[in-house]
């Protein structure tokens, strides 16, 4: 049986997080020992699906920014546990994990780049750092490669995300809460944005098209579905009380049942700022797991996932003018807006399916221990 310790930050849900879960989840437990290695846990991450699936978890806890204690508290879990292959996740997970593997003489399977591109000198010096070393160097997008390297080297692999979509079978009474919580009945159009209000995700674009959309159809509802970064949902209130159109949205918080709330939009927007694009976004993509038209900015990895007018809209980056062209295009076009959901949803099940993506990591794995 082959031991694979997984290592990284948090347990904390959200986008990139569904993307360690999913090989876990999806691993012959027959054939693959699995451990997991944490710094810290969090209340609404994924413990509860981990215990669910017998999976030990190791809390590594660092005390301080400089504190480099987790590496040997990793290395020393490798050595006991008999650890066969480290598979690390986004890049403090994956800078732990890979010193910790190097130390005991383990090989390495690092899924550090989940974005399109470095923001920050000290990003690029992680990622570049990161990349000599393992023995696979992964990332989620060939767009999060091209935007760092000149070329592609030997241990460079791009794994697309995977999707588990037996998560979106339908609840009928969920739903049915749901619809009654946010008085969905009135409403003629639900146009949604999943995506945490941080300052990465541009919900203030969408605001400032909402306006322009409600001005020539008043019955449209505006969901942002995402937890409050750093006291970014009071900036959005107040953004979207002057504009005057508080009527028309809703800011829903965190929400464990997003599963479920995707299936009952009309149309589904991704906005992000064009310095953070998007690796291979997991909103879009379950947005078209669940034949639902999309609407996203265009850059990075997004380019692989929607190709505009044919899996869906691609819009500029920060221009509300042309994201409100879009919504009105796909609200008055209905013919439309069903082609483009349903060749996203044929395209999602053969690239983005859960069995594809744990298939290219145990790949990855033999090849390791053969």
């Amino acid at each position: 049986m082959i031991h694979i310790l997984f290592v990284l930050h948090i347990l904390r849900k959200g986008g990139a997080a569904q993307q360690w879960v999913e090989p876990i989840k999806g691993l012959d437990k027959a054939t693959y020992r699995i451990s997991v290695a944490i710094n810290k846990y969090e209340e609404t991450g994924y413990q509860s699906v981990l215990e669910d699936l017998n999976i030990p978890i190791y809390c590594f806890m660092r005390k301080h920014k400089y504190d480099i204690s987790p590496v040997l508290a990793i290395a020393r879990i490798i050595k006991n546990e008999k650890v066969d292959i480290v598979h690390s996740f986004l890049v403090l997970g994956s800078l732990f994990g890979l010193i910790a593997a190097k130390l005991t003489r383990k090989p390495i399977v690092c899924s550090a780049l989940r974005t399109a591109r470095d923001t920050n000198i000290r990003e690029v010096l992680l990622s570049h750092t990161l990349s000599y070393f393992p023995e696979y160097f992964v990332s989620n997008s060939m767009a999060g490669f091209k935007s760092r390297f000149k070329k592609m080297r030997n241990n460079f692999k791009v794994v697309y995300n995977g999707m588990d979509f037996t998560r979106f079978s339908v609840d009928s009474d969920r739903q049915s809460m749901i619809k009654s919580e946010f008085g969905l009945a009135k409403w003629g159009n639900v146009v949604g944005m999943i995506a945490s209000l941080s300052h990465k995700k541009d919900q203030r674009t969408l605001l400032y098209s909402a306006k322009m959309v409600i001005e020539k159809y008043p019955d449209t509802l505006f969901i942002f579905v995402g937890d409050n970064v750093r006291g970014r949902l009071e900036l959005l209130k107040k953004q979207a009380n002057e504009l005057c159109i508080n009527e028309n949205v809703i800011f829903t918080g965190f929400r464990s049942d997003v599963d479920q709330i995707v299936q009952l939009l009309d149309i589904s927007v991704l906005l992000t700022y064009e310095k953070y694009a998007e690796g291979s976004p997991n909103a879009v993509i379950e947005s078209l797991a669940v034949n639902k038209p999309v609407i996203a900015s265009k850059g990075g990895g997004t380019d692989e996932v929607v190709e505009d007018g044919v899996t869906g809209l691609l819009v500029e980056p920060a221009n509300a003018l042309q994201t409100a062209s879009a919504i009105i295009k796909l609200i008055e076009d209905t013919d439309l807006a069903k082609r483009l959901a349903d060749n996203g949803s044929s395209l999602v099940a053969k690239k983005y399916a859960l069995k594809r993506y744990v298939t290219e990591y145990e790949s990855m794995y033999k090849a390791l221990i053969d």
